[in-house]
């Protein structure tokens, strides 16, 4: 099954589908061009989502790491999978809000200490 959970202005769509193993992942359709991308898991045999889409065709994605904590990162055509890391020793990484214009990037990080902090990129 396959849902298509976001539209950009630039008729680009995050499409969320299982794969043949039973994961979750995640692809970008290209409505005009009529092409897909698929964008590739964090680990293997782990699960992704696309959670928010950006004009400029950058793909915020979270999906779980080999030791099933959140993960974040971005992707696009150019520069594939691109994670945010981990915070000071933290295990969760939970961005997920994406300017319109791709420039400034939103959400949570998680320290060792177990702490949440908001974080902003620009």
């Amino acid at each position: 099954m396959s849902i298509a959970s976001q539209l950009n202005n630039a008729a680009q769509a995050v499409v969320d589908y299982t794969d043949t193993d039973g994961n979750g992942s995640t692809a970008v359709w290209n409505i005009t061009a009529g092409t897909v991308n698929l964008v590739p898991a964090f680990t293997v045999g782990v699960g992704s989502s696309g959670v928010a889409l950006a004009d400029n065709g950058t793909l915020l994605v979270q999906g779980a790491n080999s030791g099933t904590f959140t993960e974040s990162a971005t992707w696009d055509i150019s520069n594939g999978l691109q994670s945010f890391g981990f915070y000071s020793g933290g295990k969760n990484a939970m961005i997920g809000v994406i300017s319109q214009d791709g420039t400034k990037i939103a959400g949570t990080v998680e320290d060792s200490a177990q702490t949440y902090t908001a974080v902003i990129t620009q």
